[in-house]
């Protein structure tokens, strides 16, 4: 036997170093190389990156280069690691026999020092029998001439079960130790190389030499074999030992039975197997926080950049916009003070009065009110925010998910999966360092409107200070004709102190600027500090235990809120049904009332139109300017304000892709009047969704309309020979695809005998030309339900999309992100009613303010409905008061405009006409309402004094502040529908 197992080691031994060996090596030089392969592209990024990618741009380098290293993976069993190898040791246990029946050797009977004291006395009891049992036999070899010779019992050796218990089982857990001492080499190398890319900097750095790591890897590899081997002999040690004393008192056969035999190998296998994984999660987790730090210094890198293009851009804006209106000011005090000084007693008289009148001409008319216009505009106030939004569309792009060891480790050894876990980057950050960083973003923002408004204020005023003081020295130089010198002196030193008053406007304003950016490094040093944080496990170990915590809480509140919301449902359901019907009633009443009684009522609604537009415009005018000019109406070109919309415009982008499928197609978008379109086309432009070149025409009124449409068109098709559009049909189709925006097409209509022919030119341009050109034009809600009843203009458009109505959540997000702009804090004022509620009382503070919150947004839903600038300015006319602390805000009360129903019916039908038309000249309303000039003048002066109209650009148009009621009006009039 000794003999047989001699050979199976030297066949062993030969197999180890053949391809055991070959394994092992092919494992390492295959790491080895894709670790060569990762810090040479990490070294060559650097260098090639030097002044030409930004920190943050490296960083996303680095972070692509990695994205592959290491995953996760379920282990690779030792018979696929070695297949050959494996493969070749049960061949060479085939060819051993399955079992051997051999004499016991006489340690077997014989009680040795290392054996047991059980052992021994079995031991003994075992020598006493044997000798019992060969007595016979001794008693005869007295008398024979031929001894018969006395041989050990035999035991049974399953010789072949054995050697695979120790070949493919024992030795496979031997050689463990052997692989984690090469993959704890490789897990030092990859944390050195992490180490220098976080301490590497862009402009200057030196390559970190490997030269040692590669002399240990050699190392490894000339000790390998030699391991492999030693664990081979060591392991025939332990199967010699076990096949000389098995099925004896020593060893029991039971282990190498086929069952357990099976289980040993598939535990050994699986063992490998389980360390295999355990590496790769070792090094999946090392990645995964390589990874994770790569996206935290990223985003510290893109902040400090975001930061510098802040302060580019408020520079910017105080030397060069501001700065402009400032100059032209000390411009003109320099020139009239020199004019003054050189003017004769005899010219004196007149050069004041030049001076006064320039002053009232440039300043008071153009450069203050453009400066105020400037210091208040969106674009120096929402600087700040578009700093912060910069931040956080950074931080939505972290990656969802990343793993982390739930304990500490040093990655030099494996991790059990069940040890792995995963964290939200961005949720760490959301959770605690963003809130924190916002908290000091809103502070800053509020300090910095409020040193602003203080500015304007004074700005303001700049103009009446110039022109008090030169009519003062004109009023002097009237009444005392000879102290010519005396009103010199009050004309000079009141421009003086004016130049004075400029320069504190400027040094505010550099203050301002200075004060609020070193704020903001401030508030950025710290939360980029509390970014580096998170590079340490342990700091992220913690803030995921504080996640948890603060989920579990939210998850009970939404449970119990929940709970009580479905109990408030069903309490409050029958209520809400009979309400209901209560109010269809009064709306079917109120419908046959003004069906059958249509111009009964008595005019007399004209003082408390006034009345309510007065007192509208009151507290409007009492808001800070700032936040006044937040929620102007006007078309958005700061997209940063921009919200919602995505239905309308995935159906936009819907129709474009078949457009560019060859498919024939052209869009409209529907809406009211104020409810966001020119918005919506200026967001939809600065998105470039497109890949063809963009033009856009708005039109202006119906009198030159076609002639506004044919220069356009020339402009486009550098050709100026068509005279009407239809001509322009062939150029267009043979020219290059394009997509042409058509905005306002109501004004390109006139409700007169052929005042449809404009309208009918472009409509007829579209049709013909819709493959090559994508079309997208733009109409008023009420005029575009006309035009489909007078000229079926639907079928010209092949997608109509209707700006819906926003959600109370988006009209909530729209206020919020204006508000943010601002820096003031919103509060909502309970009612007295809510007051002296119970349940109210009984909520918490920000219960109580999320209620008030969402009643207030659904009851200006449904008062404002798709309009959104009448949302916005209901929002202002519910401003209760506004501080350094914040914004009060009152419970929405729908403004009862119910005397607009007192309108006689020409005045009716007057703002019909307005609607339908987006607004008429004086000479288009004469002919649409078929009146004289005169009579047509009367009735809109009288409409515009009592502020129903509002008048600009030669068009009346009406009043955005009672234009919800004027609808209802026409819709219970049966006028638009």
């Amino acid at each position: 036997m000794q003999e047989l197992l001699n050979s199976l080691e030297v066949e062993l031994e030969k197999l180890i170093n053949d391809k055991l060996y070959t394994s092992f090596k092919s494992e390492i030089r295959n790491e080895h190389s894709d670790f060569e392969s990762l810090q040479k592209s990490i070294f060559q990024t650097y260098e090639n990156s030097a002044g030409k990618l930004s920190k943050a741009e490296l960083k996303a380098e680095i972070l692509s280069l990695i994205s592959q290293s290491w995953n996760a993976s379920d282990g690779q069993p030792f018979s696929e690691f070695s297949a050959g190898y494996y493969e070749a040791v049960q061949a060479c246990l085939q060819s051993i026999p399955e079992t051997l029946e051999i004499p016991q050797e006489k340690d077997r009977f014989t009680a040795l020092k290392t054996d047991s004291f059980l052992l021994k006395l079995a031991k003994g009891a075992k020598s006493i029998a044997f000798g019992a049992s060969k007595m016979p036999v001794r008693t005869a070899n007295l008398f024979r001439k031929k001894k018969q010779p006395i041989s050990y019992w035999n035991h049974k050796i399953p010789l072949r079960a054995i050697g695979e218990y120790y070949l493919l089982g024992e030795y496979i857990q031997s050689i463990l130790e052997v692989r984690a001492r090469y993959y704890t080499l490789f897990s030092k190398a990859y944390q050195e190389l992490k180490e220098w890319e976080e301490s590497a900097d862009t402009a200057e750095f030196t390559r970190l030499d490997f030269s040692h790591l590669t002399k240990s890897f050699s190392k490894v590899r000339k000790d390998l074999k030699t391991e492999l081997v030693n664990n081979l002999h060591t392991t025939m040690q332990q199967l010699r030992k076990a096949a000389t004393t098995v099925d004896t008192l020593e060893h029991s056969p039971n282990r190498y039975e086929e069952k357990n035999l099976m289980a040993h190998l598939q535990s050994a296998d699986g063992l490998w197997q389980k360390e295999d994984a355990g590496w790769h999660n070792t090094f999946d987790a090392f990645f995964e926080e390589w990874r994770a730090d790569l996206e935290v210094f990223r985003l510290i890198s893109l902040a400090e950049s975001d930061f510098v293009t802040y302060q580019s851009a408020q520079s910017n804006n105080l030397s060069e916009d501001i700065g402009e209106e400032l100059e032209s000011i000390f411009d003109y005090i320099h020139s009239a003070v020199g004019d003054l000084e050189k003017s004769k007693d005899e010219d004196f008289s007149l050069t004041l009065k030049k001076c006064t009148y320039k002053a009232q001409k440039t300043l008071d008319q153009e450069v203050i009110p453009l400066l105020v216009e400037k210091l208040s505009s969106n674009q120096i106030i929402n600087a700040v925010n578009r700093f912060e939004a910069d931040l956080n569309r950074a931080l939505e792009n972290l990656t969802t998910e990343r793993k982390i060891a739930k304990i500490p480790t040093d990655y030099l050894s494996p991790i059990a999966i069940a040890n792995i876990t995963t964290i939200s980057p961005y949720e760490l950050i959301a959770f605690e360092i963003t809130p924190a960083f916002k908290s000091q973003l809103d502070r800053i923002k509020g300090e910095f409107i409020g040193q602003l408004d203080e500015s304007v204020t004074v700005a303001r005023d700049l103009d009446h200070m110039i022109t008090f003081g030169l009519s003062a020295a004109i009023q002097q130089l009237q009444e005392h004709p000879a102290a010519k010198e005396d009103a010199q002196k009050v004309a000079i030193e009141s421009l003086r102190r004016s130049e004075e008053r400029v320069r504190d406007i400027q040094t505010a304003l550099a203050d301002i600027i200075d004060t609020t950016n070193e704020q903001l490094r401030i508030a950025l040093n710290d939360y980029t500090e509390s970014l580096r944080q998170l590079t340490v496990n342990e700091n992220v170990r913690e803030i995921r235990m504080r996640v948890m915590k603060a989920k579990a809480i939210q998850q009970t509140e939404a449970y119990k809120a929940e709970m009580k919301d479905s109990a408030k449902a069903y309490t409050y359901q029958a209520l809400a049904h009979a309400k209901a019907w209560l109010n269809k009633l009064k709306i079917l009443q109120h419908d046959l009332s003004q069906r059958f009684i249509l111009t009964s009522k008595k005019e007399t609604a004209s003082k408390e139109v006034s009345d309510f537009l007065s007192e509208s415009q009151e507290v409007i005018n009492a808001l800070p300017i700032i936040y006044r000019n937040l929620y102007r109406i006007e078309p958005l070109t700061d997209h940063e304000l921009f919200v919602g919309r995505q239905q309308e415009y995935d159906q936009l982008m819907g129709a474009y892709a078949n457009w560019e499928k060859g498919r024939m197609g052209s869009a409209v978008i529907i809406g009211e009047k104020w409810s966001g379109l020119t918005s919506y086309l200026n967001y939809i432009q600065h998105q470039s969704p497109f890949r063809y070149a963009v033009n856009r025409i708005t039109c202006e009124t119906e009198s030159y309309g076609t002639q506004q449409l044919l220069t356009f068109l020339h402009g486009l098709l550098e050709n100026d020979t068509a005279e009407t559009p239809i001509q322009c049909v062939s150029a267009l189709n043979e020219g290059p695809r394009r997509i042409i925006i058509v905005e306002d097409i109501q004004n390109l209509y006139l409700r007169k005998v052929g005042g449809f022919a404009r309208l009918k030119d472009l409509l007829e341009l579209i049709s013909h030309t819709s493959k090559n050109i994508f079309w997208i034009a733009t109409s008023t809600l009420y005029t575009w339900n006309y035009f489909q009843k007078t000229l079926n203009v639907q079928d010209v458009f092949s997608y109509h999309i209707k700006l819906q109505p926003p959600t109370a959540v988006e009209l909530s997000n729209i206020v919020a992100k204006r508000n943010r702009i601002s820096g003031y804090k919103i509060l909502f004022d309970p009612s007295e009613d809510d007051l002296k509620s119970k349940k109210f009382k009984n909520l918490s503070e920000a219960d109580q303010q999320a209620t008030l919150k969402g009643r207030f947004f659904k009851k200006l839903i449904d008062f404002s409905e798709s309009n959104i600038s009448m949302a916005l300015m209901f929002w202002l006319l519910s401003t209760k008061s506004v501080d350094q602390n914040g914004i009060v805000i009152g419970d929405f009360r729908k403004p009862d405009l119910g005397f607009l129903m007192a309108f006689d019916i020409g005045k009716v039908l007057a703002l019909h006409q307005l609607i339908l038309h987006d607004g008429l000249t004086l000479n288009q309303f004469t002919i649409v309402n078929r009146s004289s000039h005169q009579s047509a003048f009367l009735m809109l002066s009288m409409m515009l004094e009592d502020g129903i109209l509002i008048f600009k650009n030669d068009i009346y148009t009406v009043n955005p502040l009672v234009y919800r009621s004027v609808i209802s009006l026409l819709k219970a009039k049966n006028l638009i529908y």
